[in-house]
């Protein structure tokens, strides 16, 4: 429309809005990667646990530290759901309250996951 005008508070909607949808694009995008990731490590679990036998006797060794890679490969996995599941929430939440969750983002992001994955290669 020429020569109309546009208050504050319609921009600042616009702009919330721009903002929302970009957000909700880049969760979408990391809950796909994460899924993708956890699928290819979940298929790779079953081929080290023996449960797919196409593979597993190339893919079952024991590294140095005694523990089996079938058993690593397991956790790794968990781990792994676990950061698709915190995604999965943080997207749940941006969606019905039309903000980021301090908790979920801060907690699963910045200290549980790093708490765990140091424990992981600690422990391996």
């Amino acid at each position: 429309m020429i020569g109309g005008t546009v208050t504050y508070d319609q921009h600042l909607t616009e702009h919330a809005l721009a903002r929302k949808q970009a957000h909700l694009s880049s969760l979408k995008i990391k809950i796909t990667l994460l899924g993708l990731a956890f699928v290819t490590l979940f298929m790779t679990t079953l081929c080290c646990q023996g449960i797919v036998k196409a593979f597993s006797d190339s893919i079952v060794v024991t590294t140095g530290c005694n523990i089996g890679i079938g058993l690593w490969y397991l956790l790794l996995t968990a781990i792994t759901f676990l950061k698709f599941l915190i995604t999965c929430v943080r997207n749940f939440l941006f969606i019905r309250n039309n903000e980021e969750s301090v908790v979920m983002h801060l907690g699963g992001n910045f200290i549980l996951m790093p708490i765990l994955f140091f424990t992981f290669f600690v422990y391996t």
